[in-house]
């Protein structure tokens, strides 16, 4: 496994990454709160952060990390 810069490409699929860890590991958070963060997460915060993906054998990125700063 490498890790590698993300591209703008990637944030749809790092988006639905993100939401699927969110619902299997942050039960105390409803629905609403979840459609909320996944608006920031997608419009803000992927956009400004830098960005580093790991991708499956399919290419599909496994697992990502973003830095500030």
């Amino acid at each position: 496994m490498r890790i590698e810069r993300a591209t703008r490409e990637d944030h749809p699929a790092l988006a639905v990454l993100w939401e699927r860890s969110v619902r299997a590991t942050h039960d105390f958070l409803g629905e609403s709160d979840i459609l909320a963060l996944r608006d920031a997460v997608r419009e803000r915060a992927l956009p400004a952060l830098d960005l580093y993906l790991t991708r499956g054998a399919d290419g599909a990125p496994t697992g990502f990390m973003g830095l500030s700063g």
